[in-house]
């Protein structure tokens, strides 16, 4: 299951489970546009590409997300920092429905952002 919490003080987290394990990230909207790289993840997925990457600030420590698919399955790689990597495995077509839907519910309560979803110039 893949969820977004509703954005609080410029903070939403991003929480990941799946029968083997989970992960929290809690991310800021200081730094890079964590929510468009997720659309973006989602829209390269849609049109069959095989990878995508996400980063996220955590003040002051940065996490990302790497998307590799083979088949079916999305293999979700977690670091922080770049250490402590955690390795999910998913059904590829429930990450992009799950996660496109949570995209698509959060965006509009992101009042606090700047232009979530859209890249900052």
């Amino acid at each position: 299951m893949i969820t977004l919490s509703n954005p609080k003080d410029g903070w939403i987290t991003l929480s990941i489970t799946t029968p083997d394990d989970s992960v929290d990230i809690v991310f800021s909207d200081v730094g890079p546009d964590s929510i468009g790289q997720l659309q973006q993840i989602v829209t390269a997925l849609r049109q069959g590409s095989q990878n995508g990457a996400a980063e996220f600030h955590l003040e002051p420590a940065v996490a990302s997300l790497d998307v590799s698919c083979s088949g079916a399955t999305a293999r979700l790689g977690i670091t922080i920092d770049r250490q402590h990597p955690l390795s999910l495995i998913y059904d590829r077509q429930a990450f992009v429905n799950e996660l496109d839907s949570e995209l698509k519910r959060i965006v509009p309560l992101c009042t606090e952002w700047t232009n979530p979803g859209q890249e900052k110039n």
